[in-house]
């Protein structure tokens, strides 16, 4: 059995599960719909798993469903930062440090941290991104941020 899940059938699962209608998915991807439940239905059957129930009528996501969509969206993050990443360097930047932070986070700490020079890294870019705190606590471990200031996280730290 295959290990790795080609990133159209994620992006295509994905599409389905938020769309949860078939034409409109289909439409999105600009696939056809036959084309849209062939690669559904291939992942389904080649993995044992149904992702969703349909009939003529409704598509609904199951619980397995909505698990694998879950997981599907951090694939598919970690992509897109593999492309950020991989960007930077080739435009000759050593080093990219991604900091977010809530809104009520102290202005004169990332005011501090951005102005910061690094004598060993000399072409260390840093990325500001503002989010709130349940954003940038799921932002962190899925790579998409490296530090992040969050003031007041909530009970869940």
């Amino acid at each position: 059995m295959q290990k790795y899940i080609e990133i159209r059938l994620l992006v295509a699962i994905v599409t389905l599960s938020e769309e949860l209608n078939f034409t409109r998915a289909a439409k999105r991807l600009g696939i056809t719909q036959s084309g849209l439940s062939r690669r559904v239905g291939s992942l389904e059957k080649k993995y044992r798993i149904k992702l969703f129930e349909r009939d003529h009528a409704n598509v609904v996501l199951t619980e397995a469903g909505r698990v694998f969509v879950e997981e599907a969206k951090l694939c598919l993050q970690h992509d897109e930062r593999a492309i950020e990443v991989a960007k930077a360097v080739s435009e000759g930047l050593e080093s990219v440090l991604t900091i977010g932070r809530s809104p009520y986070a102290d202005p004169f700490l990332t005011s501090a941290l951005l102005s910061i020079h690094l004598p060993l890294y000399p072409n260390l870019h840093v990325q500001l991104h503002s989010d709130f705190a349940p954003e940038l606590v799921h932002d962190l471990p899925v790579s998409k941020l490296d530090i992040a200031l969050i003031a007041n996280p909530g009970p869940n730290r």
